[in-house]
């Protein structure tokens, strides 16, 4: 717990690997509940509030439960986490991922219709950002990328609601439950830095697979 406070605190991209049993199984068992708690903590908080939770996009259930539990973790980790370990090839591949994510939030989710626009816009807008700040991105104090890869994360679950349909409890319910991502993120990035993306992938799979069992027979 110390070594992951200290990092917390002062996020280094070139440290070691670790992959002691023990501090992996400490880093699973942290990614498995710490988002777990925020996420149930916020929505318990407002529910005692009487708001009336608004339910997530329907644009999943189309796709069979193998699909939603395997690819959406997979294609998160290749936009937010493998940067944090910084090359010209990872950076492309994060800005195309994190582009196309978040124009779910215009096209109306992120499995909806309009793929193949929203799969160019992603590769121009990657183009376009590593050409103007490619450079800069590499040179970046790492831990205010980190952080900022945390939230951008984080914020990416607004788009996991339709937000022409919300009040404004349910915009607020929306806002935290986004925030609530964050110690999640933080932590799906220690664990990509210290034991590996693949490490990271299967954690994030691990950690979904409840949510999505349960959003699929309901």
């Amino acid at each position: 717990m110390k070594q992951l406070w200290q990092y917390i605190k002062n996020p280094q991209e070139n440290c070691p690997y670790d992959f002691s049993v023990r501090v992996m199984l400490l880093s699973v068992m942290l990614c498995l509940l710490v988002p777990l708690f925020f996420e149930v903590l916020t929505a318990s908080v407002f529910v005692i509030a009487g708001v009336d939770l608004p339910a997530m996009t329907s644009d999943k259930s189309v796709f069979p439960l193998c699909f939603l539990i395997i690819v959406p973790p997979i294609i998160e980790e290749l936009g937010f986490r493998l940067p944090l370990k910084r090359s010209r090839f990872n950076l492309y591949t994060s800005v195309a991922v994190i582009a196309f994510m978040f124009s779910a939030i215009f096209a109306g989710g992120l499995y909806s219709e309009h793929l193949l626009c929203r799969i160019v816009f992603a590769i121009i807008s990657s183009a376009v950002i590593n050409l103007i700040g490619g450079k800069w991105l590499l040179q970046v104090r790492f831990k205010d990328f980190f952080y900022s890869i945390a939230i951008l994360f984080a914020m990416l679950h607004i788009a996991n609601y339709s937000h022409q349909t919300l009040n404004v409890s349910q915009w607020l319910y929306v806002v935290c439950y986004a925030c609530a991502k964050i110690p999640g993120s933080i932590l799906y990035g220690y664990a990509r830095v210290k034991h590996g993306m693949l490490f990271s992938i299967i954690v994030h799979i691990i950690s979904n697979m409840p949510s999505m069992i349960i959003y699929k027979i309901v």
